[in-house]
């Protein structure tokens, strides 16, 4: 297994370093897992290269890091909540724990503007 300092060494810095993203995901689970986090603050803007890099690879272990994911519920940013709905929307699980379900639904049943601007409560039906 690799140490915590080399997988934490391919976390890009920049977002075109794609070339890093690839080593890292790479590596597979779990062994990607302690950076996890880190992978999912590229995806904020799926224009960058690194966050094409990334997304796919989420969304096969999607199942994995539904904690990680659920925090993003939380924040203000509905690109960010979109992106990782897709993420999760593209992989195949679908039975989301009770806290999970509960953060989905309060975002389908009363989503800000911004959120409805970028569909969040259509993309929440197909995934509940």
């Amino acid at each position: 297994m690799r140490n915590l300092s080399y997988i934490k060494s391919l976390i890009p810095s920049e977002k075109i370093e794609t070339e890093k993203a690839e080593e890292l995901i790479a590596l597979g689970w779990p062994t990607v897992a302690p950076v996890v986090v880190d992978m999912l603050l590229w995806i904020q803007d799926v224009n960058w290269p690194v966050a094409q890099v990334f997304m796919p690879f989420l969304s096969t272990i999607s199942d994995k890091i539904l904690k990680e994911v659920e925090p993003v519920f939380q924040t203000d940013d509905a690109p960010w909540k979109f992106y990782c709905l897709c993420v999760l929307k593209d992989g195949s699980y679908r039975d989301w724990p009770d806290s999970m379900r509960s953060q989905m639904e309060k975002l389908y049943h009363y989503p800000t503007d911004e959120e409805k601007e970028w569909e969040i409560p259509e993309l929440i039906a197909e995934l509940l």
